[in-house]
């Protein structure tokens, strides 16, 4: 049930104390919500003026930052003590054991994900999810808040001949002081898992929603018909306003978002009674391009997609990009030879939507790259120039390279990452990998002897330019060097620069 309404003020003051803000906070609080005047709007008008304390405001802007801070206490606590349960989640990248990026040996811990008034509980095993689960329930319980069962749902995920049904544990609000467990019948969903009201990884199920609201939208019956103008403003406000909140959520694949922008034309042609069809791609164009300029569907789609892309890899929570950074990794390291499949090589190649271990999201907006020529570069590539990078990962997007058997010989070895074996000298002009030794010793009794002659001529001739992934080898520079060599560049074009200086003697303090 909606927190917003139901929690106790104790639960923020709890919170605000749990981490460490300042006690004015709740001294504001209580003096603000003490002796509130509140009047009643009814069929006879308003009533008596009355008083009410300790209550916030339904619909006030406290509501939401209330809940989201007492219930984060919850989250805390459920993820205090799954640290060392078996049936934690934890979300880790397929070369964990094998790193070849620097991000590939973080773990992210996860045992709720909840945005607004939804949330979702995660476990490997059902022991776990029930134990999670009643330490929410007393949590929430000792604040006022209160499960909806009848709403809530099970999703079992690659789990052999599930049940109908789970029964999760509950407690009685009533009744704090008893410590009896009541049990609740939960439902067990296996084909999908829904969130925030939208099915997760599943675009068709999208496009059919938002096909039903489109086919279903209809315009007002006038004795004339409306203008053009008139009618795309009608589009937009009535049907796509609602259409593109949802396209946030789960992105269409390209030619299903086309044959949305299909339909609305239809709609326009029948409402008109044209002799001819609305060519969708001119229905669409902008009026400075000889087009209708009604929305298109399929480019607030291809946004959609591409924007949350962008988002997800540049988030500025820290367990939204570890997460990000984890699916990157993998499915540029894992299903395309680490080559990045937003680079311009990468986009050459072709994904399947219903590809099961990459979000639909993502290829989605690889799709529409792919078509639009465009690419994104991760712009800090300076973990191959501080060689913190596997041997393996670079033998990958070189030809001619060393077999994957010769270097996880070198691997057992110690030799692992490029760090192990050497370091890149740099100029103002040349870049070369220096060995750092020679042949170790005890190299002569393991696998890789006979290997190393070959390895050490590869690692001498790494070509520095050919390891960027992206349009410019200063990519592999980090970002103090990055900054340096552009301070220096501009500099040294001020100094040649013929035209006379902006900077003239004024009394002025503000400028």
């Amino acid at each position: 049930m909606k927190g917003f309404d139901c929690l106790e003020p104790e639960g923020f003051y709890d919170a605000v104390q749990a981490y460490g803000l300042p006690d004015t906070i709740i001294n504001f609080d209580q003096s603000v919500q003490t002796d509130v005047p509140y009047q009643v709007k009814t069929a006879f008008g308003l009533t008596d003026m009355f008083s009410i304390s300790g209550v916030t405001k339904q619909g006030g802007p406290l509501s939401p930052l209330k809940s989201t801070l007492t219930t984060s206490l919850g989250n805390r606590w459920a993820y205090d003590c799954a640290q060392d349960d078996p049936g934690t989640l934890w979300i880790r990248s397929c070369h964990s054991r094998d790193p070849h990026l620097p991000g590939d040996s973080e773990s992210l811990l996860i045992t709720m994900v909840k945005a607004m008034d939804d949330s979702e509980v995660l476990s490997t095993n059902l022991p776990a999810l029930q134990q999670t689960c009643l330490l929410l329930e007393c949590f929430q319980g000792a604040y006022g808040w209160i499960t909806s069962w009848a709403k809530s749902e099970a999703y079992a995920h690659q789990v052999h001949d599930p049940p109908t049904s789970f029964q999760m544990p509950s407690i009685n609000p009533s009744d704090l002081s008893s410590s009896a467990t009541t049990w609740q019948s939960v439902r067990v969903v296996t084909d999908h898992v829904k969130f925030l009201c939208t099915k997760v990884n599943a675009p068709h199920h999208q496009f059919l929603i938002l096909d039903n609201l489109t086919t279903d939208f209809w315009l007002p019956d006038f004795h004339t018909h409306l203008p053009i103008p008139m009618l795309c403003k009608l589009f937009s406000q009535l049907l796509v306003s609602r259409v593109q909140p949802q396209l946030a959520y789960q992105p269409l694949t390209p030619a299903d978002a086309l044959l949305l922008d299909f339909r609305i034309a239809h709609c326009m042609h029948e409402y008109l009674g044209f002799p001819f069809h609305f060519n969708t791609h001119l229905f669409t164009l902008p009026l400075t391009f000889g087009g209708f300029d009604f929305p298109s569907i399929s480019r607030l789609n291809a946004a959609a997609a591409v924007s949350g892309l962008t988002h997800d890899l540049n988030h500025f929570l820290l367990a939204f990009h570890t997460m990000a950074c984890i699916i990157y990794h993998d499915w540029m390291c894992q299903l395309n030879h680490c080559i990045s499949l937003l680079s311009p090589t990468g986009l050459r190649r072709h994904f399947a939507t219903c590809h099961a271990s990459l979000p639909s999201s993502w290829v989605i907006a690889h799709q529409v790259l792919r078509s639009l020529s465009l690419s994104l570069v991760d712009t800090d590539q300076s973990y191959i120039s501080s060689s913190k990078v596997s041997l393996r990962h670079i033998a990958n997007l070189l030809p001619h390279s060393p077999s994957a058997h010769t270097l996880l010989n070198l691997a057992s070895t110690g030799y692992h990452n490029l760090s192990d074996v050497g370091a890149w000298i740099t100029s103002s002009v040349h870049h070369f990998f220096q060995i750092s030794s020679e042949l170790p010793a005890y190299l002569r009794f393991t696998a890789a002897y006979k290997d190393w002659p070959s390895v050490h001529q590869w690692l001498q001739s790494l070509p520095w330019g050919k390891l960027v992934q992206g349009p410019s080898p200063e990519l592999l520079l980090s970002p103090s060097a990055w900054h340096a060599t552009a301070e220096a560049y501009l500099t040294t074009l001020s100094s040649l620069s013929t035209y006379p200086s902006h900077h003239q003697q004024t009394n002025l303090f503000w400028v």
